[in-house]
């Protein structure tokens, strides 16, 4: 008795003769079993009597349109990932699938690189699925506030995605982290998690962490399979913007050592501290590279918007410094729990676990105490928002930043490379922000 189990069924949806005859090839040299259909009405009939692992349609078919299959497909059959087949010249419409639910999109003329990228990471997506269903601490942001449950579950719907991601949300709110949880959570988490933070790098350095160089590979080559995480990318210059926009329409760029096509199966989250539409207005951010990278935007909360998940967070964030530090978790008193409740975080979720990691260093025992937290005699803590007379939230910031480097400069004896160990920086990272403070 054969128990052989068949080969996964991919439904192809196309009113081109030749491009079905195409896929069907392709796509069954992969082990593939291939249907077709050539309008929307034979597609539906076609779903109704089988279950396919992937749907892969023409945005422009006789009887509607490939947004409509992708809204009806979702709607009846939300197991089934959709991705989209359209002109390099209607993009846009790409996009919009893409909001509306499509895995993905492959242009035409067809790469048969791409295309089989595309399938290959739909085919892992009911393993991610379960994988993440089982480890549902690893894959979603601490808290139970009304914003954070609201935000895991936009993550765990954008990690069946593969749509460009654009974050925003203020310094410290852990756009790294979000952007981190939706790779885990993605057929890509068996491939690289790369990130840059521009803010971090003089802008002659960012070509070449970015695209490579004879020397060094860069951040594209080296997330290639996986996901590319960029913060701060409105300081992206106007040069490197063009470069990336050709890399992500044409999915490859040239490699710098061998001046080759090096081929990119990419997926792109960027993040900024400030909403890109004011790059926009004042032209320093180009209105192709906004669309090509915003095409799901997605908030991030500040922490003073969330202060009922402060106790969670705590009790996360001392596990975290136990075992880093390799001792077991501080405990902390019901009112040094309070006293971190009334205060105000401008660096967010970063400055709060500062003030945990200062605590545990001076606290006596194995429990933390009011006293312990610093927040009313220490001249480099940060003060309360009433404090905060006539400064900006920027210039705030700046100010916070400033003293907390110019605490690790003092700590570490003017050493720069230990008072960027004791920061948590990169001794580039260091140098940029001294420079950018006026600590040189």
């Amino acid at each position: 008795m054969d128990t052989q189990v068949p080969n996964p069924k991919v439904l192809v949806i196309d009113d081109e003769i030749d491009i079905l005859e195409l896929l069907k090839i392709t796509l069954s040299r992969m082990g593939l079993t291939v249907y077709t259909a050539e309008n929307l009405g034979s597609a539906k009939l076609e779903l109704s009597k089988n279950t396919f692992k992937l749907c892969l349609t023409d945005m422009k078919l006789p009887d509607g349109d490939g947004l409509e299959l992708v809204e009806y497909i979702n709607r009846e059959y939300p197991n089934t990932p959709v991705a989209i087949i359209t002109a390099f010249g209607t993009i846009n419409h790409a996009v919009e699938a893409l909001k509306k639910g499509a895995f993905d999109f492959v242009t035409k003329p067809l790469s048969i690189e791409v295309l089989r990228a595309l399938v290959i990471n739909a085919l892992k997506l009911p393993d991610q699925i379960a994988t993440a269903d089982t480890d549902h601490e690893k894959n979603r942001l601490v808290g139970d506030s009304k914003a954070v449950r609201a935000l895991n579950a936009q993550l765990k719907k954008l990690a069946r995605s593969q749509a460009a991601v654009f974050l925003n949300g203020e310094t410290g709110t852990g756009k790294d982290l979000v952007a981190r949880i939706i790779h885990e959570n993605s057929t890509r988490r068996h491939h690289r998690f790369a990130a840059l933070d521009l803010a971090t790098l003089d802008p002659e350095d960012m070509a070449e962490e970015i695209f490579g160089s004879q020397q060094q590979a860069g951040l594209l080559e080296k997330a290639n399979g996986g996901t590319v995480f960029i913060d701060n990318i409105h300081l992206l210059p106007g040069d490197l913007q063009i470069q990336l926009l050709h890399a992500i329409g044409h999915q490859k760029i040239i490699h710098p050592k061998t001046q080759q096509d090096l081929h990119l199966d990419v997926r792109y989250i960027t993040a900024a501290d400030k909403p890109l539409e004011e790059a926009l207005e004042d032209g320093s951010f180009r209105k192709e590279l906004y669309y090509r990278l915003n095409v799901i935007p997605l908030n991030i909360p500040p922490l003073r918007e969330r202060i009922e998940d402060i106790p969670d967070l705590v009790r996360h964030l001392l596990r975290v410094i136990g075992r880093e530090w390799g001792k077991p978790p501080c405990k902390i008193s019901p009112e040094a729990l309070q006293k971190l409740q009334e205060w105000d975080y401008p660096g967010n979720i970063r400055e709060l676990r500062q003030i945990l990691e200062r605590a545990v260093t001076l606290c006596e025992g194995d429990c933390i105490r009011p006293q312990d937290l610093c927040l009313d005699d220490d001249p480099h803590t940060v003060p309360p928002a009433s404090m905060r007379r006539n400064q900006s939230l920027e210039e705030y910031i700046e100010n916070i930043e400033r003293a907390e480097i110019t605490k690790a400069l003092e700590k570490a004896n003017g050493n720069k490379t230990r008072a960027a160990e004791l920061l948590g920086l990169s001794f580039r990272a260091l140098r940029y922000r001294i420079k950018k403070l006026g600590l040189d």
